[in-house]
C-alpha cells in the first residue's frame, strides 16, 4: 500500500501497480544490393520519396553515393562524372528538384561543391506548354489499378506543390511531389507494388488550392 498525503491534509490510499506501455514500432533491414560502400561522416537527405546518401570517409575520402527507394527497397548509384572531390564534414541540402553539396574536408578544407540532378528523384513531368487557367486534380487512370496508375494535375501559376498518398486510415504512405513547380499540366506515376489491395486517397495542395480523390488498388 502507498499513502499519498496532499497539502490539504487529505490522505489518499491506493494500491501500487506496474503499468506497461506497448508502443508499436519495428525495424526492417534495408537491402544491401547495390548499396554504397561502407563509410562514416557522410550526409543524407530525403527528397520526399527517396533518400540520397553521398560522400564521407571509407577506406579513403569518397565522392560516391546512392539513391534508396523505400517502396522498392532498392539502391541505385549516383554518378561520379563531374562530382565534387571526396570529402566529409560537408553540407548537403535538397532544394525540391536537386541536391547541393558544398564545403567539408577532403585533401584539405574545401570551398568547392556541386549540384546533383536526377529526373527519377523528381518524378513529375510537365505535359505541354499550354498554360491552364485554374488549379485542377484529375481522376487517376487506370482506376482500379494494378500495380501502377497515373495522376494528373494542373496549376495556373508557379506554386509550391505537394501530392501525397494516404491509406484508408488516413495515414500518409508516400509523398509523390514536394517542390516548387512552374505553371503547367503535370502527371506523376504511383507504383503500388509494395502496398496491399484497398482504397487509397491522393491529395493535391498547391498555393491555396486543395483537393482529395479516391483510387482503388486491386491485386
Amino acid at each position: 500500500m502507498i499513502k499519498l498525503k496532499t497539502c490539504c491534509s487529505i490522505t489518499l490510499i491506493f494500491l501500487s501497480a506496474t503499468i506497461t506501455c506497448h508502443s508499436q514500432e519495428s525495424w526492417t533491414p534495408t537491402s544491401l544490393t547495390n548499396a554504397p560502400s561502407p563509410r562514416e561522416e557522410h550526409t543524407a537527405v530525403y527528397t520526399g520519396s527517396k533518400m540520397i546518401v553521398w560522400g564521407g570517409m571509407g577506406t579513403s575520402y569518397v565522392n560516391t553515393g546512392g539513391i534508396y527507394d523505400p517502396v522498392r527497397d532498392s539502391w541505385s548509384a549516383t554518378s561520379t562524372t563531374n562530382a565534387p572531390d571526396g570529402r566529409r564534414y560537408h553540407t548537403m541540402v535538397w532544394t525540391g528538384s536537386s541536391m547541393i553539396v558544398w564545403g567539408g574536408y577532403g585533401s584539405g578544407f574545401e570551398n568547392t561543391g556541386g549540384v546533383y540532378t536526377n529526373d527519377s528523384l523528381v518524378g513529375v513531368t510537365n505535359q505541354n506548354n499550354k498554360l491552364p487557367h485554374e488549379y485542377k486534380l484529375f481522376q487517376n487512370y487506370p482506376n482500379p489499378f494494378n500495380p501502377s496508375t497515373t495522376i494528373q494535375f494542373e496549376i495556373p501559376k508557379p506554386s509550391y506543390t505537394k501530392l501525397m498518398i494516404y491509406d484508408v486510415m488516413g495515414r500518409e504512405v508516400m509523398v509523390l511531389v514536394n517542390e516548387e513547380l512552374k505553371a503547367g499540366s503535370y502527371k506523376v506515376d504511383f507504383d503500388g507494388s509494395n502496398y496491399s489491395s484497398g482504397v487509397y486517397f491522393y491529395k493535391l495542395i498547391s498555393n491555396k488550392f486543395s483537393e482529395i480523390k479516391k483510387m482503388i488498388l486491386m491485386k
